[in-house]
């Protein structure tokens, strides 16, 4: 089987915004996302998944940074 290569969450599509932008700030995802991030993949054997990583450490870290 072929692998499925999808689109980056920050690409924008017919509508005007992206998938990071209809997410709140403080969205379980968020936490579930810094979880994976943490994941050893190659260990797991998800090595094609590591060449389509778009969301930055910095991104991950700004996560569960509090709301002033």
């Amino acid at each position: 089987m072929a692998y499925i290569k999808g689109q980056s969450r920050s690409q924008t599509s017919l509508f005007p915004v992206s998938l990071e932008e209809l997410i709140s700030e403080d969205h379980l995802v968020h936490v579930i996302d810094v979880y994976v991030a943490k994941l050893d993949l190659v260990r797991l054997e998800f090595d094609k998944a590591l060449d389509e990583l778009t969301v930055t450490a910095d991104a991950r870290a700004t996560a569960f940074t509090r709301r002033k």
